[in-house]
């Protein structure tokens, strides 16, 4: 069963310009701003399942993100991604949570029942270099650290990210032309405090049949390749950023750019997903381009 994808996998590939996959000329610069925003109701279990939250535990998740790509040399970019999170579970309600009596998902039967709650803060900071592995060679190498810099009210359920650090050591093949652009990202995924590691991996597809408005597909994975020694307290109540996060996921783009301003909207469906929320999201980004 497909399922639209949550705010997670939309906010971090929404343009294709951002990706760490390309390089800039130097003293370039790129910046997005980015706002998405979700309420679900489901979520896919440990087993690639969808089951119902209980009364109590909807959950919304609103994302600001600003993000700033600058070419330090002509084969060098260094990147950083700053997001702000407005995580919501459920109900500020102790009582609903302590009485609700529907019936629960097997896989949340021996959890503690978290009382619901909000939280704002930073999620996860991520910064990064790519290097141009040759001037006339389309392929990249890049390592990108996503910082352990969200917070956590394990009594409320709410996350606004990975109790975790991470380092992504990837290589990347990239190909464009006026109309036409392709890149193809694999990663590594190595992760702090007994969270899984993974594999990551990203195809993209693209095609401007004007000059000024983009379309593309984008074909993105996360897939655990150990199991986390994380208990993950009570956030599988609310499916937030879970030790075991997977998904196999497809999102259609596009944007107009016009001169150094852009506008860019993301969504797409989940083939296979486990540990992660699933809900529409509506997300959309703004950028602006900065020439040496």
């Amino acid at each position: 069963m497909k399922y639209w994808i949550p705010t997670l996998l939309a906010f971090c590939i929404i343009n294709a310009a951002s990706a760490q996959e390309w390089t800039l000329a130097q003293g370039e610069a790129k910046v997005f701003a980015s706002y998405s925003s979700l309420s679900f109701d489901q979520s896919f279990n440990p087993d690639g399942d969808v089951f119902e939250h209980p009364t109590c535990y909807n959950v919304s998740d609103r994302s600001l993100q600003l993000s700033v790509d600058y070419g330090i040399t002509a084969r060098m970019t260094a990147f950083a991604r700053v997001p702000y999170r407005m995580v919501v579970n459920g109900i500020d309600d102790p009582a609903c949570a302590e009485n609700a009596e529907d019936p629960l998902a097997a896989h949340l039967a021996t959890i503690p029942r978290p009382f619901g709650g909000s939280l704002n803060a930073l999620g996860n900071v991520q910064t990064g270099l790519n290097y141009r592995l040759s001037a006339s060679r389309p392929f990249t190498a890049s390592l990108l650290v996503e910082w352990n810099t969200g917070s956590f009210n394990y009594i409320d359920g709410t996350a606004t990210g990975f109790n975790s650090a991470g380092f992504f050591p990837g290589i990347a093949y990239t190909h464009g032309t006026e109309k036409f652009w392709t890149s193809v990202y694999a990663a590594g995924e190595l992760r702090t405090n007994g969270y899984a590691h993974a594999f990551n991996g990203r195809l993209e597809m693209g095609y401007k049949p004007f000059s000024i408005l983009y379309v593309a597909i984008n074909a993105a994975a996360r897939l655990p390749v150990t199991e986390a020694d994380d208990c993950d307290c009570t956030l599988p109540w609310s499916s937030l950023y879970l030790a075991e996060q997977a998904y196999v996921a497809l999102t259609l783009k596009t944007g107009l750019e016009y001169k150094q301003f852009g506008m860019h909207l993301a969504t797409g469906i989940a083939p296979y997903a486990a540990n992660i929320g699933a809900a529409p999201v509506a997300t959309i980004g703004f950028s602006y381009h900065l020439l040496p």
